[in-house]
């Protein structure tokens, strides 16, 4: 259920004070013709204006203006080009395997080319041929290609997490299949050019007396090149897959201050006339709170607003007793939450000293607050004792003596935004809900036990306290963590298959080469072996023909690494972009897979008969 209400301006806005807690977000769709510059520059000069007008508020506090693409985008997009770059270069991988089968293909065929010259045939007409070959072969595959793809996407939508933006309306629609076509149409072509040329402008002499037998340097080239470049497409590939898996195991190793296992969230709200005043609101929620710490398997019940994770979080400016006054506009800031004194058990965020929100704090008592360690390291010089200092919300000291909050307990500094979150870094405040009770709350509720067990059995413990106030977001704490890494997780889930997609077609194409070497040159073998070599010495050289193609493209890969992991840096949590460990894996890893690949063909060439290839020449 959705709900809209008008906008009210608060009194306190009207005075000083009150200013400084006041914040807006607008949404603005630009006239036809004003370009997104012209807009911001508006938006600034009002900016500019207002804190001309209220120069004690506005002299930090400009207008942030950012396109909504950004907003609903800008987390994921730097992942979504990760993974566009990496769909290319599985694209240009198989495409280089492609082109090398034609080479050899066409190599093959170089007696039948030559016939076809020599009857008449321009060299138009059999790069025309080729092409036609080569398209056909491009379309067949984008027609599995499409029919995989329709069958995938279900699978795709299932492991996508749920948070990327309009993954609902991704769907293989006309302008996707255009767009393949197009692109199969467009590299079928370009990989097919290169072959389809090379058989063109043979020499028909020398292909109707050797056949396909001859060999071919530019043919070999051509061959080699394309194999460089598989091998340095996928050790780039392998060294942002090795990135985010070490970016996600950081994740899942990393303290983020609180403890979400065994823990369940409970959304509540409390709308209506009849919850209005806060006098009401606090007795429900402490009624609630004693029911769910009732139902077995609850070993404490609290309260928090906002709940770590959630993804919102409140901000105000605050000013410590005694310290100098700021200049305009250069007022510190905090995140505030609202919570029970139980909050710190209910996930383990360690008290490290002074007390927790008890029975005292009352909504006529004195106000009070915990603050976090980096609040402490701000504001107070080492050695002090923060306890019993006190601090009010807003940018100057209060007008009334009831405004001041003392500090009665410290506690760690927890990540509310998520682990890899570096936007919201800012000290933090708590505050008894019984002294600024909320209409929204979250009740965080430790178990000894499965936590998602328990949800039956905690709605019906809210309908007891009250049947006609909705509940919602029954999640647990481990799920909320899953979708705050969702990000990573699926980063690293398309790019390892990517990767490892690209190894076996690298891996495929090298030992295709090889094999077409060693079938190309087995009279050479033959006459080597029938003149005393010995297979070792025959392993030996097409290793090193085959494991010199796959160092020069691990170099070149490694290389290229070093440039465009930066481009990963926005995503990678606690790891750097120039990672030794990953680096180094990756290079073993392509190393034996490459000498793997290079040992069957080089094995293969021993089994040669010296007598069967000398008389079959």
């Amino acid at each position: 259920m959705k709900y809209v209400t008008p906008l009210s301006w608060p009194a306190q806005a009207e005075n000083p004070q009150g200013r400084y807690g006041v914040g807006l977000q607008l949404f603005g769709r630009l006239k036809p013709g004003v370009s997104y510059e012209a807009g911001v520059a508006d938006i600034k000069g009002v900016a500019e204006q207002l804190a001309r007008e209220y120069p004690n508020f506005s002299a930090r506090q400009s207008a942030s203006v950012q396109p909504l693409t950004d907003i609903a985008f800008g987390a994921v997009r730097p992942a979504l080009y990760v993974l566009l770059g990496a769909a290319a270069c599985v694209l240009l991988i198989a495409c280089a395997n492609v082109a090398n089968l034609q080479l050899a293909r066409a190599h093959a065929r170089s007696r039948e080319f030559a016939v076809r010259a020599a009857l008449g045939a321009g060299r138009a007409r059999i790069v025309r041929q080729l092409l036609i070959e080569s398209v056909l072969l491009g379309g067949l595959g984008c027609g599995v290609g499409l029919v995989f793809g329709i069958w995938g996407l279900d699978a795709l939508r299932s492991i996508l997490p749920s948070n990327v933006p309009r993954i609902d309306e991704v769907t293989l629609n006309t302008p996707v299949f255009v767009f393949a076509i197009a692109l199969s149409l467009v590299t079928s072509i370009v990989f097919g050019l290169v072959p389809a040329l090379h058989a063109s402008k043979q020499d028909i002499r020398d292909a109707l007396t050797q056949g396909a037998r001859g060999s071919s340097a530019s043919g070999a080239n051509w061959r080699a090149a394309l194999i460089v470049g598989e091998f340095a497409l996928t050790c780039i590939l392998l060294v942002c897959a090795g990135l985010m898996l070490r970016t996600l195991s950081n994740l899942h190793h990393a303290d983020p201050g609180y403890s979400t296992e065994q823990t369940l969230t409970v959304g509540w709200v409390l709308p209506g006339d009849e919850f209005k005043e806060p006098e009401k609101r606090a007795p429900v929620i402490q009624r609630a709170l004693d029911r769910l710490a009732a139902v077995p398997g609850v070993k404490h019940a609290a309260l928090i607003n906002p709940l770590p994770l959630s993804g919102s979080g409140n901000q105000n400016t605050y000013y410590i007793e005694g310290s100098p006054l700021p200049e305009p506009g250069r007022h510190s800031a905090a995140e505030t939450f609202q919570s029970s004194g139980n909050i710190f058990a209910a996930l383990k965020i360690p008290l490290l000293m002074g007390r927790t929100f008890d029975q005292r704090d009352t909504g006529a008592a004195p106000r009070v607050a915990i603050v976090d360690t980096r609040f402490v390291e701000k504001n107070f010089p080492k050695g002090t004792d923060p306890l019993g200092k006190r601090f009010c919300y807003g940018g100057n000291p209060p007008a009334k003596e009831s405004d001041w909050i003392t500090i009665v307990g410290i506690v760690a500094h927890i990540k509310n935004y998520g682990l890899a979150s570096t936007q919201f870094t800012r000290e933090q405040t708590y505050t008894p809900y019984t002294q600024k009770t909320p209409t929204f709350v979250t009740f965080a509720l430790r178990t000894n036990q499965n936590a998602s067990a328990l949800a039956p059995s905690i709605r019906s413990a809210m309908r007891e306290v009250a049947p006609t106030l909705p509940i919602f977001s029954i999640q647990t704490m481990e799920e909320l963590f899953t979708s705050s890494v969702s990000t990573q997780r699926l980063t690293v889930w398309l790019l390892g298959t990517f990767a490892a997609l690209a190894l076996l077609l690298a891996a495929l194409g090298l030992y295709g080469v090889l094999a077409y070497n060693v079938g190309q040159r087995t009279r050479e073998i033959g006459v080597r072996m029938a003149l005393g070599a010995t297979p070792g010495s025959v392993v030996q050289l097409i290793l090193r023909h085959g494991l010199k193609l796959a160092a020069l493209g691990l170099a070149i890969g490694l290389i290229a690494s070093l440039g465009l992991t930066q481009l990963l840096k926005r995503i990678l949590f606690e790891v750097s972009a120039f990672d030794p460990l990953s680096f180094i894996a990756v290079a073993g890893l392509l190393a034996v897979i490459g000498t793997l690949a290079c040992y069957l063909p080089a094995r293969r060439a021993t089994k040669v008969d010296p007598m069967t290839a000398l008389r079959a020449e």
